[in-house]
């Protein structure tokens, strides 16, 4: 049995997860125009948001943290060619968008910056995959 050909964006995420880097472009830059053309943040703009903004923000999923400590908190970290976007998701927001968390690779995240001293985090209220041939982000 033939299995279909994998897309550009599902090639990029293989190479990224097998070998921890991309030997091409970052994989988002593919949706960069399109996730600028919706308002939708890198890291940079994260960073540069002001506490208490709503936003929305995409990134590869580079960690996944659920500390036993936290409960039920999870950390993820996301990447794009800028840099890192560090997300807090509290256990409901969790539990609601469990599936897309664990079953995608590149996420967009709607939530509210926060800041405590250096560090920024986006505390996710939505959760969204991104997906061929353009993000689906229909309930975002």
């Amino acid at each position: 049995m033939d299995l279909p050909p994998l897309t550009p964006l599902e090639q990029q995420g293989l190479e990224y997860g097998l070998l921890g880097l991309s030997l091409h472009e970052h994989p988002l830059d593919t949706h960069r125009v399109w996730l600028e053309q919706h308002g939708i943040l890198g890291s940079a703009g994260v960073q540069a948001a002001p506490t208490g903004r709503r936003v929305r923000a995409a990134g590869l999923i580079v960690m996944h943290q659920a500390p036993p400590t936290a409960k039920g908190v999870h950390f993820l970290t996301l990447e794009d060619a800028e840099g890192f976007i560090n997300v807090i998701v509290r256990p409901q927001v969790y539990a609601d968008y469990r599936a897309v968390i664990r079953g995608s690779a590149f996420l967009g995240v709607a939530g509210i910056v926060e800041r405590d001293g250096a560090v920024t985090n986006l505390l996710a209220e939505r959760v969204a995959a991104i997906q061929e041939p353009v993000p689906d982000f229909s309930k975002f």
